[in-house]
């Protein structure tokens, strides 16, 4: 149930080149798994001592959990982990549970692409979108086992990055950024994407 999910939502965004696939489907997952873990916070007294005594999250997760989470939830887990480095008396070692999870999920769904590559139609579609960020295709060529593919993967990676390089260099031309297109001036940002992945955004 779990692969035809992450099938269908690859497919579907693939066919709407938004970007890397994998990063769109880890960050859905990510947010989805941030939003349920700053209400456990908010109402569990076992997650919020669990997570303190984890030392929290990485910085990344935390900017994240920041954003989303109400002021008394921020205050609740404050608290909590000050609680918990008091009662230690050390610096709290973070083992973040967010990053944890979002690399299981992460692991999980590299499979389910390297498979949809093996279907001719999803590698037109994907041949016509600009790709995967370079971190995944790099997991995605080191978790490969076929040679062909992979040969294919690198063609088509050049083909895609001559196309953006095309793009940008039209967008150069421009007297001024803001008379650039919307939809042409969102290829910035997710051309920094796909060198670095979803972190940058």
């Amino acid at each position: 149930m779990i692969v035809t999910t992450i099938k269908n939502k690859i497919k579907t965004m693939i066919k709407e080149s938004k970007g890397c696939v994998l990063c769109g489907m880890v960050s859905d997952y990510e947010f989805n798994l941030l939003s349920n873990i700053q209400y456990q916070v908010t109402n569990d007294d076992r997650i919020r001592e669990q997570i303190s005594i984890e030392g929290g999250f990485c910085d990344f997760h935390f900017k994240q959990f920041k954003q989303i989470a109400s002021g008394k939830t921020k205050l609740l887990l404050d608290y909590s982990l000050i609680k918990n480095i008091l009662s230690n008396g050390q610096l709290p070692n973070i083992n973040c549970r967010i990053c944890s999870r979002v690399d299981e999920f992460e692991s999980s769904a590299i499979p389910v692409v390297i498979e949809l590559f093996m279907d001719e139609s999803f590698r037109m579609d994907y041949a016509q979108s600009f790709g995967l960020c370079i971190p995944h295709l790099r997991r995605i060529l080191e978790e490969n086992n076929d040679e062909r593919l992979a040969d294919w993967l690198k063609q088509t990676y050049k083909n895609q990055m001559t196309k953006l390089k095309s793009i940008l260099e039209e967008m150069m031309k421009a007297n001024s950024y803001y008379s650039i297109g919307v939809e042409k001036r969102r290829l910035i940002n997710l051309t920094i994407e796909k060198f670095t992945g979803r972190k940058s955004n």
